[in-house]
């Protein structure tokens, strides 16, 4: 979903397009030093086949179905893009061309609208016409690159917020995500909320935008649940939150959600080794300590109980 902002299990409110339009158009980056390549050898814009060869690498051929790529869009859309960009003078116009297009009415736009709880890839979001940043941005990404323009996610992050689950009452934060575009010399960040202003921005690749997606759509069933009054199911959020750490080993909040699933279906020692995961990859973040105590209280508890219910005296012989 995407700047480090507090989900919980209330409704974000929906955001004006007008509004997040002024926002993105507003803020301009000023040099071009953030647009080299990613960490190490992996670059930050992968060709969808590659980066789908890349994913069954690091996930395994048995879930090729479960984690898409993320920035896949038709080809009609596309087409549909550069129509309307084409009719802008200048990058500036064409960028505010092409956001306008993802959330104006049919049939002149795509009529996207914003829903907090709608994780998914951009051909998902096109299809259900709603989807929360992470989604949104997916789409605007695949429409960017469509045309051959430059377009990577990016986090804005705020840095009185902490990310990551948190044991002992649920509380769910998640990253906001927002896109950087780069045509015609012009370099915009586009933030469907617009609430970039005070936010540190951090271009991701996308691996890490792809682990992104995974580890929302966990604690969207964790906040859905509560919504919804029913029982979360931690298995299939376990499975999105390890998925996610396979794909992005160094994601400390990845790891850390994990552990909280695991927990909860009762694989302590795993949960212990996520936390502590966590924990290595960055000490600055409290919630895996706090989870470790919470998880060491628990198994002291269960281990008192079972003393003080054995039989009293000598046992039977």
């Amino acid at each position: 979903m995407g700047a480090r902002g507090a989900w919980g299990v209330a409704r974000r409110r929906s955001p004006d397009p007008a509004a997040a339009l002024a926002a993105f158009a507003s803020f301009v980056l000023a040099g071009c030093a953030a647009f080299g390549p990613g960490e190490g050898d992996v670059p930050l814009a992968f060709p969808p086949d590659l980066l789908r060869e890349e994913l069954i690498g690091r996930v395994g051929p048995e879930h090729a179905a479960t984690v898409p790529v993320p920035f896949v869009v038709p080809e009609d859309a596309v087409a549909r893009a550069r129509r309307e960009v084409a009719r802008g003078a200048n990058g500036r116009e064409r960028i505010e061309r092409l956001v306008a297009l993802l959330t104006r009415e049919p049939p002149e736009g795509f009529g996207l609208r914003y829903q907090w709880s709608r994780t998914g890839s951009a051909r998902e979001t096109l299809a259900r016409g709603e989807g929360n940043c992470m989604s949104l941005a997916s789409v605007l990404v695949g429409l960017a690159r469509g045309l051959g323009w430059d377009a990577y996610y990016a986090e804005a992050g705020d840095p009185r917020e902490e990310e990551g689950l948190l044991e002992e009452d649920l509380g769910v934060l998640a990253d906001h995500m927002v896109v950087v575009l780069v045509t015609g010399g012009r370099h915009a960040v586009v933030d469907f909320l617009g609430a970039v202003e005070g936010r540190s921005i951090e271009i991701i690749d996308d691996l890490r935008a792809t682990a992104h997606l995974l580890n929302n759509q966990g604690f969207e069933e964790v906040a859905n649940a509560a919504q919804e009054g029913r029982d979360v199911d931690w298995r299939l959020v376990a499975e999105r939150f390890e998925l996610a750490t396979k794909i992005d080993a160094r994601s400390a909040r990845a790891w850390n959600n994990l552990g909280i699933a695991l927990a909860r279906i009762n694989r302590a020692p795993e949960a212990r080794r996520a936390y502590i995961r966590a924990r290595m990859l960055d000490p600055t973040l409290s919630s895996p300590e706090r989870n470790l105590r919470v998880l060491r209280t628990r198994q002291a508890g269960a281990a008192e109980t079972s003393v003080e219910t054995l039989p009293r005296g000598r046992p039977d012989r």
